[in-house]
């Protein structure tokens, strides 16, 4: 191909093309869309006012009674991040430029899916990193809520009889805020690694439960109790081995998270600063990195966060 602007402005519009393709590919972010939310961000950082305590209905004698909500500001601040591809100028002049289409592509669905990334990376980092109220986001306990006290954190192995599940689950469902009110989680969604896919099926989509009663000579199959309470979502991430964007290697495979909802309101946000976008280096050939490096460079530009919400919105399980 001759190397000119028109050419090469053509030869960009189809990386952009490719790009989106591979961006708006279905299936490349199972957490967000189903277990988490988006959440646009304006500045540099977003401070997130997230009411400490949930007023409850009461029976209206006399005038109101105005509540005195303690706000927690949470503030996550936003992270820039990149993926850049060089083309050596021999493979544009050479017709042998076909495959950075199909790398533009997958570079869509890598940045796609780099939100889901950042999402398993806040619960990760959950045992250190603090929320609102200074204390982890993951505590075994001493996180006050109203009256209570709200514990999110075990390192209960999954079994397939689903017993931890079940513990954590109840516990979800029963925690209490101001007055000892019900703050009415949803536990909706087990999020798990590939090492876990096997037990994490038999515990809750088989139709039988995983152990069986012996009486006498024969065996009889129960039926699982645990069945379709609630939705399996299987995330690479979660493996031994991980490194995440901060360069920190996590062994994750055995990790699993009980992740719930209040209303509109879910556990895991990705805000959403800048979308990822592709770009191009200078395309003239009289540009200074061309004529010292003799490539060309394209890539990928985004900026937000992945970060927990509502700490008992998320029950962390870390197995080892």
């Amino acid at each position: 191909m001759d190397i000119n602007r028109e050419n090469m402005t053509v030869f960009f519009e189809d990386l952009a093309v490719r790009f989106t393709e591979g961006y708006n590919a279905p299936g490349t972010t199972p957490i967000l869309s189903t277990a988490g939310m988006v959440i646009p961000s304006t500045t540099s950082q977003g401070v997130h006012g997230w009411l400490k305590q949930i007023p409850q209905m009461r029976e209206w004698l006399g005038d109101r009674q105005a509540k005195n909500l303690d706000t927690e500001k949470l503030t996550v601040a936003n992270r820039k991040f990149e993926s850049t591809i060089a083309m050596p100028r021999e493979d544009i002049e050479d017709d042998n430029h076909g495959m950075y289409g199909n790398l533009a592509a997958i570079m869509g669905g890598n940045a796609q899916a780099f939100k889901e990334q950042l999402l398993v990376e806040s619960l990760l980092r959950g045992t250190t990193n603090t929320w609102a109220d200074s204390v982890a986001v993951f505590s075994s306990a001493g996180r006050s809520y109203g009256d209570n006290v709200i514990n999110n954190y075990s390192t209960t192995a999954f079994d397939a009889a689903a017993a931890g599940l079940q513990a954590a689950y109840d516990l979800m469902v029963s925690y209490k805020g101001q007055n000892n009110q019900p703050l009415r989680v949803m536990p909706k969604y087990l999020l798990h690694g590939p090492a876990l896919r096997t037990v994490a099926i038999t515990a809750v989509e088989a139709q039988y439960a995983a152990s069986l009663t012996a009486t006498a000579a024969t065996y009889v199959q129960n039926d699982n109790p645990n069945k379709g309470l609630v939705q399996r979502i299987q995330s690479e991430y979660l493996i031994d081995g991980f490194v995440d964007s901060k360069e920190t290697s996590h062994d994750a495979a055995n990790y699993w998270f009980l992740l719930g909802e209040i209303g509109p309101i879910r556990g895991l946000a990705y805000q959403d600063r800048k979308a990822p976008e592709i770009q191009q280096s200078r395309l003239s050939d009289d540009s200074d990195h061309v004529f010292e490096a003799d490539e060309y460079q394209f890539g990928v530009r985004m900026r937000g966060a992945g970060f927990v919400t509502l700490p008992h919105l998320v029950f962390a399980n870390l197995a080892t």
